[in-house]
């Protein structure tokens, strides 16, 4: 909810950063138009930090989440299903080539190919990352990523109550900062069920719980108005 706040220090930078941290800069660009659903900007900034040996893993990150779901839009809705976003084969490949990439710095790639599987939204994909993701939750019961993407996939494959208890177990614990982004779609996705299925009164609840710790969540405004 600070995206203008951030421009502000992003300009200061801007005209003072020096050669050895043009990556950094790069990458606080790169995370801004992110936020502020410019895809194409935040790719373009990226590319050039995502070489960085400090901020390439982060940059990697991101850049397969925006060609994958580039204006951050729900994959699945409960209360209305041509809501869901749809990627096209050319984002796909961009990030699947991304992913290797990343895998071979080292960094566990399981969840986002699991992102990348569930985004084809294809039958068997699906159910190749149901199994993926549940062996990992089987490792950690409160592992929130794979906890919510298992959820989605097992909303996509007709489970709605087994994604309903997945996604009410995520609500049961702790926030997590470093999960931020996992909490607001666990939230969104229960909220849209709920409403879905005329429980107002609890998706208030959690949209109001959204606002509350980020001010520009446009998708739980929208929600907030059904």
């Amino acid at each position: 909810g600070k995206t203008e706040e951030a421009h502000n220090y992003i300009d200061i930078a801007e005209k003072n950063a020096i050669r050895s941290n043009e990556a950094g800069l790069a990458y606080a660009k790169g995370l801004y138009y992110r936020y502020t659903s410019e895809p194409q900007k935040a790719l373009k900034e990226l590319n050039r930090s995502r070489f960085d040996s400090f901020y390439g893993v982060e940059s990697l990150i991101l850049m397969i989440q925006i060609y994958l779901n580039p204006h951050d839009e729900i994959i699945y809705s409960a209360k209305d299903k041509d809501a869901v976003y749809k990627t096209s084969p050319e984002n796909m490949k961009a990030a699947d080539t991304l992913i290797k990439e990343l895998a071979m710095k080292e960094y566990d790639t399981t969840i986002l190919e699991c992102y990348g599987m569930i985004h084809t939204q294809k039958k068997e994909y699906i159910q190749k990352a149901t199994k993926m993701l549940q062996d990992l939750v089987n490792s950690n019961t409160e592992y929130i990523p794979a906890l919510l993407w298992l959820a989605i996939c097992k909303f996509m494959s007709k489970k709605q109550s087994d994604a309903k208890s997945l996604l009410e177990k995520i609500d049961s614990i702790n926030y997590l900062p470093e999960f931020s982004e996992e909490f607001e779609t666990a939230w969104l996705l229960l909220a849209d069920y709920y409403i879905a299925n005329s429980k107002t009164d609890s998706a208030e609840q959690l949209l109001a719980k959204c606002l509350q710790l980020n001010k520009s969540l446009v998708k739980a405004e929208e929600l907030m108005g059904v």
